[in-house]
Order: structure tokens, then sequence, then C-alpha cells
């Protein structure tokens, strides 16, 4: 049988105790949880979530936005005046070469930026991200245009924010262009190492 003051230590035990678990929950919500919230976000060579999806307007169906193979995604709006003149560079380096460039639209409603998008640049994939808060906010995405190049593998090569030259948007499909495996061997000659090679010249500071 408890005596009243083995129940005045246990009272004293379980206060101290409800007192440290609100200290561990505030800790775990003012520090553990922005940390993992920020950790979630992509920077240049980090893989992009696996949980951003968009809606492909062409195909119908959904796609996680690091599994669409390499290319660029260029964030947009149909009301963006810089969108709009930027958009004769997308379109002049994408050429022939249409699926490389995928616009996530964010306007609405989507039908309409779809409308516009197949306008203006004819050939990239028109996207609508399913959760659009949260993707701008894991891509860092603050304003438009802005363009991010994504590998193969769905790692975030690069972010650019701004209109481009259609100089600075065939760089940047370039970054992500499928490279093919043939290749047609060189002479000895243009080797270097053949017998009728030039003498080597030792370098010089």
């Amino acid at each position: 049988m408890r005596t009243r003051e083995s129940w005045r230590r246990w009272a004293g035990n379980a206060a101290t105790g409800a007192v440290l678990l609100g200290a561990v929950a505030l800790l775990v919500r003012d520090r553990a949880l922005p940390a993992l919230r920020e950790r979630a976000v992509a920077d240049p060579g980090e893989e992009v979530p696996s949980e951003l999806r968009a809606l492909d307007l062409e195909r119908g169906d959904t796609v996680a936005l690091r599994e669409m193979g390499p290319g660029a995604l260029l964030a947009v709006l149909s009301t963006c005046p810089a969108c709009e003149r930027s958009a004769g560079a997308w379109r002049e380096a994408l050429g022939d070469t249409p699926g490389r460039l995928r616009l996530l639209l964010l306007g609405e409603p989507p039908e309409a930026e779809a409308a516009w998008a197949a306008r203006t640049i004819p050939g990239a994939v028109p996207l609508v991200p399913l959760d659009r808060h949260e993707t701008l906010r894991r891509l860092r995405i603050r304003a438009v245009p802005t363009a991010l190049t994504i590998s193969s593998d769905g790692v975030l090569l690069a972010r650019r924010e701004g209109g481009v030259s259609a100089e600075d948007a065939i760089r940047i499909l370039a970054t992500v262009a499928p490279r093919t495996a043939e290749t047609a061997p060189l002479d000895p000659g243009v080797r270097g190492d053949g017998p009728d090679a030039p003498p080597s010249t030792p370098a010089t500071r």
C-alpha cells in the first residue's frame, strides 16, 4: 500500500515526465520537422523528389517528374510577359527534337494553359502539377519562367530563373541531350600516336 510520501514522489515524477515530453514535442515541432521538410527540397545535384507528379495533358495520365527521362522542365504562366517573350527562343532551340522540353503549366484553367503552350511552343510536353504548392516549394521555383534541367536518373542538374536567348536555350537543352553509342575511330595520325605523327612539343611555362 502506497504511503502519502510515495504518492507524492510518484506525482512529482509524473509531472516531470510530462514536462519532458512536452519539451521533446516542442523540439520536434520547431526543429526536427522543419529540418525534414527542408531536406525534402531538391537543390542541384540532388534527386527530384519521387512524390512530385504531374498530369501529362498529351497522354492523359500522371507521371513522376523525375521519371520522364533527361530534359528541361520550364515553369511558365500563359499570362507572364517574360514567358511569352522567351517562348520564341525555346521554340527555336527545340527544333525537330520534341520531348526534351516539358512545360510546367501553373495557370488556370489547365485547358487554356495547354492551348497557349501548343500555340506558343509546339512540341513541348504540357504538364500540370498535381500539387502545385508542393511542386513549387520543393523545386524552389519562386518566379516564372524558371528552367530546370533533369538528368536521365532523376537528378536536378541546374536551375535558371528568367528569360533566355535562343543560344541559352540550345545550351540548356544540350546538357540533357541523349547521347548515342555510335562512334567512328580516329586515324592514328589524327590521334597523334601513329608512325607519321609529328614529334611532340614539350610544354612551356
